[in-house]
């Protein structure tokens, strides 16, 4: 995918890409790719594998047709700017959010390793992440990493979920036992799964012994 992205890196034509990894018949398909670090792989000599890849990225480059061809906007720069004080908002209408959830969770990833490469020694501005109905994303595999070591860079994250099961299929058990102990703050409200209000209720449980 990086390779295809840099075949457009000047004029920024989406539709130009979409067109290149989903419609183009695959000698065209391995055509486009002749001259660059992949073409090894996807040739004209080897069209079933090329077949392959091709069938592999239409499927998970679907959301980027809801992109506007042109644009100069970057989420890193965004970070950088030292100046910036808005918000950026990061959403999807309902009948668009399967589609665009891959995209969503990328430009999220973005913006942790953005955040992350600042200097530490620096007096960061705090970064505010909230993540409603983080379940609804993909596996954003950036996250635990900046949950535990985000602070030094001013990171600061707010997430919510329905239930821990939502959370263990998308991280596995283990992992979403790890990221959700990385949250100092809790709030719980109504809940009406059992395994998830029994956990809940062991940790406050656990939290008021420690106090006693």
């Amino acid at each position: 995918m990086s390779e295809a992205l840099k075949l457009y890196k000047d004029d920024k034509d989406i539709i130009k890409l979409i067109h290149t990894i989903i419609y183009s018949d695959n000698r065209q398909f391995a055509k486009a790719f002749r001259s660059t670090a992949v073409s090894g792989i996807i040739s004209e000599s080897a069209l079933e594998t090329s077949a392959g890849i091709q069938s592999t990225l239409g499927k998970n480059i679907t959301s980027l047709q809801y992109l506007k061809p042109g644009g100069s906007f970057s989420i890193k720069e965004w970070f950088s700017n030292s100046n910036e004080t808005g918000w950026l908002f990061i959403t999807a209408n309902p009948n668009q959010r399967a589609t665009l959830c891959p995209l969503i969770s990328a430009w999220i990833s973005i913006s942790i390793k953005a955040l992350m490469c600042r200097n530490p020694n620096h007096d960061n501005k705090n970064m505010w992440f909230i993540l409603d109905e983080l379940p609804a994303l993909q596996k954003v595999s950036s996250l635990p990493v900046a949950l535990a070591e985000s602070r030094k860079y001013g990171g600061c994250f707010v997430a919510g979920l329905q239930n821990i099961h939502q959370l263990e299929a998308i991280y596995g058990a283990a992992e979403c036992a790890s990221m959700l102990d990385l949250f100092n703050s809790k709030f719980i409200f109504r809940v009406s799964d059992q395994v998830t209000a029994y956990k809940r209720q062991f940790r406050i449980r656990k939290s008021r012994e420690g106090i006693i």
